[in-house]
């Protein structure tokens, strides 16, 4: 498994859990939006080499996931 595919499948299990707190749902939604950008970028049939994995990267430090 690549590393995207499990970064995806991390942040898909976190979703699953349900929110606990305002904070909680909060760091959901910001999941769900990280999932949907991860989805769009891999139906680009054209991602150049490190492009998904530096997407991820990013996605992770904006998050703080």
């Amino acid at each position: 498994m690549s590393y995207a595919n499990a970064e995806h499948d991390r942040m898909l299990a976190g979703l699953a859990e349900g929110p606990t707190s305002p904070q909680e749902e909060e760091h959901q939604l910001q999941l769900a939006t990280a999932v949907l950008l991860v989805e769009v970028m891999r139906a680009e049939p054209e991602v150049r080499p490190g492009e998904r994995e530096a997407v991820l990267l990013d996605i992770k430090r904006l998050l703080a996931l």
